[in-house]
């Protein structure tokens, strides 16, 4: 079964060059438009499992670079819970700590920051 790691943003659709589009150096995958018309990126979660340093069941930074269409270059990190749906099945989905799925935001620049 194939999965992804899926990213959204709050990028118009239309303004990003996805052939500039990275997380933690992977190249994108696939690519679409949410229902607010901003962009979602898909990486191969099987390329995600070979980043160096990642630990399975534990919190670990993501970071998605990339360019506009005018080459302004936007960027977002965020710190996520990865688990091995694989092995665990419905399981692996109760070990999730509360507010361990989060949505990694970016903008031109750089994060939106609260």
């Amino acid at each position: 079964m194939s999965r992804v790691v899926t990213v959204h943003t709050g990028i118009a659709y239309g303004e990003v060059d996805v052939t500039s589009v990275y997380l933690n150096g992977i190249a994108i995958e696939s690519w679409k438009a949410d229902a607010r018309g901003e962009f979602v990126a898909k990486f191969s979660s099987d390329a995600v499992k070979t980043l160096d340093g990642l630990k399975i069941d534990e919190e670990n930074t993501l970071l998605l670079q990339g360019l506009t269409r005018d080459k302004q270059e936007f960027w977002g990190e965020a710190t996520i819970l990865v688990i091995d749906v694989e092995s665990g099945g419905e399981q692996a989905r109760d070990r999730r700590k509360p507010g361990g799925t989060r949505t990694l935001s970016t903008r031109p620049g750089g994060p939106d920051r609260d």
